[in-house]
């Protein structure tokens, strides 16, 4: 077994034990934007235990090129995000335009009335689309999954 491997299990393990229950589905989402109002472009990953999806962003770290580590610069000291919802909170997944995404707390922050539309055929054909997740809480979370295992 790689080492790589064995780091993607001892890490699924460790999870498994932080939150005391079995992952039974999982996904990468390649971008997601919070109601935090912060938009995470180097992925995010999602997983279920139990009831619970949990989401969690990494850190990008250094670049690994044939064997030669080059340094990313820093602008500001990385803050890990992690989160987590009930399934019984979701009242509907949808998908909508990125675009869409990115503008909704935008314009929710100024006080702007902005509700947020389904993306239509020609949109998800044309557009680059994103999973919208509403909560009962009224928060919406963004996610560009590679699958989407949050069905409701």
């Amino acid at each position: 077994m790689s080492s790589e491997n064995e780091k993607s299990i001892g890490l699924l393990k460790e999870l498994e034990d932080k939150h005391g229950g079995k992952i039974t589905d999982r996904t990468f989402a390649i971008w997601a934007y919070l109601p935090c109002e912060r938009e995470y472009s180097n992925g995010m990953f999602l997983y279920r235990i139990g009831d619970v999806f949990h989401y969690e962003d990494f850190d990008k770290g250094d670049m690994n090129i044939l064997g030669f580590v080059i340094k990313r610069k820093k602008d500001k000291p990385y803050v890990k995000t992690e989160g987590s919802f009930v399934i019984s909170e979701v009242v509907s997944v949808f998908k909508v335009t990125k675009s869409a995404a990115r503008n909704y707390y935008l314009k929710k922050r100024s006080n702007e009335f902005y509700s947020i539309k389904k993306a239509g055929m020609l949109s998800r054909f044309f557009k680059e689309c994103v999973y919208a997740v509403k909560l009962q809480n009224g928060d919406i979370l963004f996610f560009q999954m590679m699958d989407n295992i949050i069905v409701k």
